[in-house]
């Protein structure tokens, strides 16, 4: 199985992601006064219909309640709270894990702050600490690492967060930003199982395409839910409560660990991990319901990648040089779809598109130097002309290194025009000239953005 570089893969699968989400914030406020945030009918990118369809699939479903009522709470409902904005009754809540219940709070400005803090995590906001790292610089997409070997701390090689707090805690975290800020904490309270997460934004449909998000997802599902046994319900938002927590809750796991052993012993034969793989692979018969769940997935990510080629981007006008590529062919839209839900296989067409992403960011980036380059009569912008205004306003180091990059990208105009776009894959880009231009461009913005801070 053929893997991009990982630095490689994050920057390319998150820029799907930031590219939706400029224009998410900015409809952030309309949609969220309608009610579809965390809204498990709602398949735009603040929705939860992903979530509840990978519940479904994995055969924990999902149910929603708008009324907590602990005294009806039983042994096999497992609590999902997402950004609750009514004050969590500590008391209950505590009571409900003692007695061997599992919650996944997931809240990053809501009202669990005095329930998080009975269980020993304080939730924090800015400033981030030192050693968090950013796809963006302006600290809206903190990347977190794994940072302990727990079932859920392997499910995936990092997370992608969207403004998100952090926890600060003597528990040890599951998944980090950075050491004493953890995105992720599981901790056992009496014989309840909690696990802490400092982004709910983490469940929504526009970070669930991103494969470490996703597969983080499958597995924190399986890990707390027996399968074909309990239920996730649902609250988020603003909700009521009332009643007291059972002393014994009915049906709940008889272990600490949240798995009775007869279901320790199916997850240990490989049936959990490999239902997962099957729900974000595809690898089963043609009539497999899995299976049939990704075709669904199949045109979601079609129209996310139609959005990605049609979506103007902010700043100056592109490099007429520069065509977009066409739409790819299905057996690549397939196989992209493998790729973006977790799955293995390259797409068909080589590694053109990702690097037409690079382009993209190094264009958006350098648009304060190309405007002064434009050519009046249209026509391309000499690599030797950019490295000449680089090292003039920025360093001799950014104008070699533009240098270098604007030349191997430029290739991508063989074969593009729109009256030959067959031509399109015949042109090769290799793994290793990828991986040659992921390089050229992250010391790029390196040195840009030092420069702009000096």
């Amino acid at each position: 199985m053929k893997r991009w570089p990982k630095a490689i893969g994050r920057t390319l699968l998150t820029l799907s992601l930031v590219l939706g989400a400029g224009e998410a914030s900015a409809r952030a406020s309309d949609l969220g006064a309608h009610g579809r945030d965390f809204h498990v009918g709602h398949k735009g990118w603040n929705g939860l219909s992903e979530l509840r369809r990978l519940a479904d699939d994995l055969g924990c479903p999902l149910q929603v309640r708008r009324t907590l009522d602990w005294s009806s709470i039983d042994g096999q409902d497992v609590l999902i709270l997402l950004h609750p904005e009514s004050d969590l009754d500590e008391a209950a809540t505590l009571a409900y894990l003692s007695a061997g219940g599992r919650v996944i709070l997931a809240d990053d400005f809501g009202k669990s702050a005095r329930v998080l803090e009975k269980v020993g995590i304080h939730r924090q906001s800015e400033p981030w600490p030192a050693g968090v790292r950013f796809y963006r610089p302006d600290h809206s997409l903190p990347i977190a690492m794994p940072a302990r070997a727990t079932s859920l701390g392997k499910a995936a090689s990092e997370l992608l967060a969207n403004h998100s707090s952090y926890f600060v805690s003597g528990l040890p975290a599951t998944y980090a930003f950075a050491p004493g800020a953890a995105l992720v904490i599981e901790a056992n309270v009496g014989h309840g199982r909690l696990v802490a997460i400092a982004d709910p934004s983490l469940f929504i449909n526009n970070m669930l395409e991103l494969p470490g998000n996703r597969e983080f997802a499958a597995h924190l599902i399986v890990d707390i839910c027996r399968l074909q046994q309990d239920r996730l319900v649902l609250l988020s938002g603003t909700f009521a409560q009332h009643g007291t927590p059972p002393a014994a809750l009915m049906g709940a796991p008889t272990t600490d660990s949240g798995h009775d052993l007869p279901d320790k012993l199916n997850r240990a034969l490989g049936g959990a991990n490999l239902h997962i793989a099957q729900t974000l692979k595809g690898r089963g018969k043609p009539d497999d319901p899995d299976v049939i769940t990704l075709i669904g997935l199949l045109f979601c990510v079609g129209s996310l990648l139609l959005f990605l080629k049609y979506l103007p981007l902010p700043g100056q006008p592109q490099d007429s040089a520069f065509a977009q590529p066409p739409r790819p062919p299905d057996t690549g839209l397939f196989a992209s779809v493998q790729r973006y839900a977790g799955g293995a296989g390259q797409v068909t067409w080589g590694f053109i598109y990702p690097a037409t992403l690079i382009r993209e960011e190094l264009l958006l980036r350098l648009s304060p130097y190309l405007s002064v380059l434009s050519q009046a009569d249209g026509s391309p912008i000499d690599a030797k002309q950019l490295r000449a205004v680089l090292s003039e306003k920025v360093s001799p180091q950014a104008g070699e290194l533009g240098f270098k990059l604007w030349k191997g990208l430029r290739s991508l105009r063989d074969g593009q025009s729109a009256s030959h776009p067959t031509q399109l894959l015949r042109t090769q880009i290799s793994e290793r000239k990828l991986d040659e231009w992921y390089k050229l461009a992250t010391a790029l913005f390196a040195e840009l953005d030092r420069t702009n801070h000096v």
